[in-house]
This record gives C-alpha cells, structure tokens and sequence, in this order.
C-alpha cells in the first residue's frame, strides 16, 4: 500500500522478529491449475489484531528458472475498483500486494499490486536508514505478467469453508515476476524476505486490511514483519 509516508526504516530489526515461514517450490512454469492447488497455502489474517477475517484469502508460491511465481484465492462478494491505468492509487480500493525484499537487509523493497481488472501498481521503495522513505513509482518490472480469473467452484469447495458468505465467488490473481527485474535469482537454500496484503471493500464502503505477517497496525511498509521464503 503506497501511501506516502514521513517514517522512517526499519533497517536493522528484521532478524528480530517472529514471523512465519513458507517453503517455495520449484516447479517448471506455466503451471497448471491443478500444480496450485497441490502447493502449500497460507492464509491472509487482520493486519491489526492477527485474527482471521470475514472472507478468506489464500496465497500460494513457487518459482522456476526465469521467475517467482505467485496466486491468490480471493473470497469475494462484492469487487470495487475504478481504476484503469497503470500505477493508478489501486490501494485504494479492492486489490492484492506483494512486496518483496531479495536481499532480506530491509534497505529496499518491491511493491506490486494488482486490481480485480488485471491493472498493475509496480514501485520500488527505498529504506535509508535515518531517512523519509523514497517510493520510486516509476520504477517498471518490464518482464511481469499478471492475469485475474473467476476460479472454478471445484477450488472454492477445496480451499474454503463449505460456510462460506453467501454469493461470494473465487477470484484468482496471478503474479509472474522476473528475477531479472528484481536484479535476484533464488536457489534452494536462499532466502527472501517477503509479504502478501489484500484490501477489500465491502457494499458499504467499510474496508478491510489483511496480510501473510501481520503488523499490528494498518500498514504494509514494516520490512521488519515481513515472512520468510525460503526456497527449496
């Protein structure tokens, strides 16, 4: 969520904290939809209180030789987004966030959002320590492909609550993004340092704040919080 912001980094802390982990796959792409369905998920909780929200998200990753590759299984009932044109604030309305720290030292990170309409947010942020935080929204992840589908209800049934709210579908997003971009490459035995956001609107306008590693407040920019990939 790039709202600009005055606070400063956390650079230095991120060892400190108890977040979850996640083992990331290879698998060669393109992936079917049953490949992503037999991958581990994790699931998407309040960014305040850890708690488990009304409509349910669930993530998962892999990686191949070119990219990492990522999906997510949004409960909807209702999808509110206005926007249509690249590094449009789609923050602020429906969508699903990656950022992404390579490096795991909390000095830069990569933001990518994508709305239910397949239109993309891409940054690049930068944490001085001692310094304003720099989002660089012209910086473009040229080789990203993304994609936005209705899933089948065979993967409602599979991935959800059988009580799940009445008339909500499945919408499913799909991230590719390129090592090249991210100026990484991943290995079995490396690391990464990452988070996974949703926000979503509801039919009166009260919006809800989700993520993998929660933060405790209403914030995404916490490179401390952010979950461990660890590549296999």
């Amino acid at each position: 969520m790039s709202m600009p912001s005055n606070s400063t980094s956390n650079k230095g802390t991120s060892d400190k904290q108890d977040v979850p982990a996640y083992s990331c796959t290879r698998i060669e792409a393109p992936l079917t939809d049953e490949q992503w369905l037999s991958l581990p998920h994790l699931s998407l909780v309040d960014v305040v209180t850890g708690k488990a929200p009304r409509l349910q998200t669930k993530v998962s990753l892999c990686y191949s030789e070119q990219a990492i590759h990522l999906r997510f299984w949004c409960l909807d009932d209702h999808v509110y987004s206005p926007y249509t044109d690249h590094d449009d604030p789609l923050y602020e309305a429906d969508v699903v966030e990656c950022f992404i720290d390579p490096e795991g030292a909390a000095s830069f990170h990569y933001e990518f959002n994508l709305s239910p309409h397949n239109v993309v947010f891409d940054a690049k942020i930068i944490n001085e320590h001692g310094e304003p935080r720099l989002y660089q929204t012209e910086w473009n992840a040229e080789g990203l492909e993304t994609k936005v589908a209705k899933a089948e209800q065979d993967a409602l049934a599979y991935l959800f609550e059988a009580e799940h709210e009445a008339g909500a579908k499945v919408l499913v997003y799909d991230l590719s993004i390129p090592f090249a971009d991210l100026g990484a490459t991943a290995a079995p035995g490396t690391e990464w340092r990452m988070n996974m956001f949703r926000i979503d609107q509801d039919q009166e306008g009260a919006r809800t704040f989700t993520a993998w590693s929660h933060t405790g407040e209403i914030k995404f920019h916490v490179p401390a919080r952010f979950g461990r990939i660890q590549f296999v």
